[in-house]
């Protein structure tokens, strides 16, 4: 028996999900003189590949923080870092502005831009979206369907121009407990959140 291959890469399940896997190919040779077949097997690493990236996104981040990295690049690399860590997620961060009462873009990359015009200024309040009740209320507001969700009843035709079909925004906190802003991940389609979210 001789080990002709091993590496790791994405594999879909039969349900459409992706995993990680690492793939071990081996040589089955009883005879001395010939290969008789051979044995694949695909282990299951999509924890460990989860948590090193994580680990990853983490240390990038503390980096810019202790080198004093300007707002709006950090900004940029966590959005930009949790897209990474979630394909199928689209991430936004909007900052308190100066009057405490409404919420200015911080950073959306990834969204159209004109939903991101039509965002900026958004009111800090317990009914308006998912950004202006997270800021509100101080905890994380969960909108599994963008189109039923009553705090979306003013933006459903903005979400739907958007491709946007579900979100969840959890307010950023200073260290006296003021909102400082909102972090919000969106998807295409209606889902909730899973825990590793």
């Amino acid at each position: 028996e001789s080990l002709a291959l091993q590496t790791t890469r994405r594999f879909v399940r039969g349900d459409g999900t992706e995993f990680w896997g690492q793939v071990a190919v081996r040589q089955f040779q009883p005879a001395l003189d010939r290969v008789r077949g051979i044995v694949g097997v695909v282990t299951d690493i999509s924890a460990e590949i989860e948590i090193h990236d994580y680990e990853l996104f983490r240390r990038r981040t503390l980096e810019l923080l202790a080198r004093n990295t300007a707002l709006p690049e950090i900004l940029e690399a966590i959005v930009r870092g949790v897209e990474g860590l979630r394909p199928q997620a689209l991430c936004s961060i909007l900052i308190v502005q100066g009057d405490g009462k409404h919420l200015a873009q911080g950073v959306a990359p990834s969204l159209p831009a004109d939903y991101n015009a039509a965002i900026e200024g958004l009111e800090i309040g317990p009914y308006v979206g998912w950004c202006g009740a997270a800021a509100y209320s101080g905890e994380r507001v969960v909108a599994q369907d963008l189109q039923t969700h009553g705090n979306w009843a003013a933006y459903r035709e903005l979400a739907a121009r958007a491709g946007l079909g579900a979100c969840w925004s959890q307010p950023l906190l200073g260290r006296d407990g003021a909102t400082l802003g909102t972090i919000a991940i969106y998807h295409r389609t209606p889902q909730a959140p899973l825990e590793k979210d």
